[in-house]
């Protein structure tokens, strides 16, 4: 398009490289200068933005402490059914040691 308008200047189009006047170019979302016909909206989702996550929980409990058993060594003593001399889950019925 080389007639004369005032004002106007001859421009190119940045996609498809065809000559227009400068009034029939518009600035795209990229930033293009380009006619008509090769203009582009830019995508709706471009322009979502994600609430980020929160890395905390809304409450929480403090971490119980370990309890450490410790076991029960059975000995002959503690074998004994006899009260205050046997221990607790080494007992037998009627079992004393003999001296």
């Amino acid at each position: 398009m080389s007639f004369f308008l005032s004002g106007q200047w001859n421009s190119v189009c940045d996609k498809c490289g065809l000559e227009f006047k400068s009034s029939e170019l518009m600035k795209d979302w990229q930033g293009l200068m380009v006619d008509a016909k090769c203009y582009e909206q830019r995508h709706p989702q471009d322009l979502i933005k994600i609430k980020p996550e929160k890395a905390i929980p809304e409450w929480v409990r403090p971490r119980p402490q370990d309890v450490y058993v410790v076991p029960v060594q059975c000995t002959l003593q503690g074998n004994q059914g006899v009260a205050g001399v046997g221990v607790a889950g080494c007992m037998r019925v009627a079992f004393v040691t003999p001296y």
